[in-house]
């Protein structure tokens, strides 16, 4: 795991570039970006999605029977969001 502060200069692309051996990178922000993201809508924070809606696979949140217009897994259960990563990354969908 490498964990890396951005500055304003650095891109998506300039970040991906130093993982060249990596066949995952999560990265956080770049919300507005179209490549593949899952969003996490915590509850006291937001209630709606804010990301880009293309590439996003899925919605992660803390809020009871929520329903933003796409698949959606509960922020409380860690394993099943890794496995849906996972997925994504094998399957592309």
């Amino acid at each position: 795991m490498f964990v890396h502060k951005i500055g304003t200069e650095e891109t998506e692309k300039s970040l991906i570039a130093q993982f060249p051996e990596a066949d995952l990178i999560l990265l956080e922000g770049f919300k507005e970006k179209p490549f593949p993201k899952l969003e996490i809508i915590r509850n006291g924070n937001s209630q709606q999605p804010a990301s880009n809606p293309v590439g996003r696979f899925l919605f992660v949140t803390d809020i009871p029977n929520a329903d933003f217009g796409g698949e959606t897994l509960s922020l409380n259960d860690p394993k099943a969001i890794a496995d849906r990563i996972l997925q994504y990354a094998k399957n592309g969908k």
